[in-house]
């Protein structure tokens, strides 16, 4: 489990650092950008910077994530485009910074215990990290085609008391109402301007008592037991 929030991370790379973080060679790299495939930016030295966020060009283009996103090469590197973009909302959005990062990472070790396969466990992480920044937007990332209902509906109660389309029970997807109570869980834990953070086990009782009606109940029973197995071995 991390403990602490991820730091904001560079939003600009220089030519070289690209085609590494990208895994390609700088003359590749010079071709899209010269076929209007990845945007740079001038600085006032002259020097040409490119921002992360021009990297998701390459996914409509079909290039660099190779088998799709939800690869093993795919989703690392949809993973390290998409974590500073989203660091950058938080900050906008005034979001305690890590927050999604956090809330992924968590989503991930509990669908681990629930034995997700290794394609579902991505889209449940990135689906996770991204679940701040809204269905509508989410749609508009081609490549990761099968999140945006979980994006969606990870603000359904298990009562069907929640929101936008007052979904019940396991009409829910299990990955949305896995973000909703991991999201919960984090908030609670790491407080806000207007709420001091709960202790662990305070945001686990919490947790329990709107098991059933906010909460799926089976996924709170493997949370509780998740986190209070982590916190007997640290």
């Amino acid at each position: 489990m991390i403990k602490h929030a991820t730091q904001f991370t560079d939003l600009f790379l220089t030519a070289n650092q690209a085609s590494q973080f990208l895994n390609i060679s700088v003359s590749t790299l010079k071709k899209l950008i010269s076929e209007g495939k990845v945007k740079t930016l001038k600085t006032p030295g002259g020097h040409h910077r490119i921002p992360k966020s021009s990297l998701l060009s390459l996914v409509d283009h079909g290039h660099y994530f190779g088998q799709g996103a939800f690869s093993p090469r795919g989703f690392k590197s949809a993973y390290q485009i998409l974590e500073p973009m989203v660091s950058a909302f938080e900050v906008r959005s005034a979001l305690p910074c890590g927050h999604s990062s956090l809330v992924a990472k968590t989503c991930g070790e509990l669908a681990k215990a629930l034995n997700f396969s290794p394609e579902r466990l991505k889209k449940l992480q990135i689906a996770a990290l991204l679940h701040d920044i809204g269905e509508e937007i989410v749609r508009l990332m081609k490549p990761l085609n099968g999140i945006s209902a979980m994006v969606r509906q990870h603000h359904e109660h298990f009562d069907g008391s929640g929101y936008p389309d007052g979904l019940q029970g396991k009409d829910i997807l299990l990955e949305a109402r896995i973000i909703h109570l991991v999201e919960a869980y984090v908030s609670l834990t790491s407080g806000s301007p207007y709420k001091a953070a709960l202790t662990t086990q305070e945001a686990l009782k919490e947790l329990e008592q709107k098991s059933g009606t906010q909460f799926d109940p089976e996924l709170v029973t493997e949370f509780i037991s998740q986190i209070t197995k982590q916190d007997a071995r640290a």
